[in-house]
């Protein structure tokens, strides 16, 4: 049985573009193409923290950066 997939992946918007979820000290970056980006830049509008994981999974996709695999971390921001 297929799984409901939720409205934002479903019903974009042509004109939607980066959106910060979170506050200043604890944000994740959502676009359109890449999904969600938690890799945690300095900022909002610093460039993208590199290296990178891209996954792909279900819902939407998103990316991680490595080092957070490498301490075991990734299951705290699922």
């Amino acid at each position: 049985m297929p799984r409901d997939v939720p409205a934002f992946r479903t019903n974009l918007r042509d004109d939607q573009g980066k959106t910060v979820l979170g506050n200043a000290d604890n944000f994740w970056i959502w676009t359109k193409e890449p999904g969600f980006d938690l890799t945690h830049p300095s900022t909002p509008e610093s460039k993208p923290v590199e290296p990178r994981i891209k996954m792909k999974c279900e819902m939407t996709p998103f990316t991680i950066d490595p080092s957070w695999v490498q301490a075991g971390r990734v299951e705290s921001l699922l």
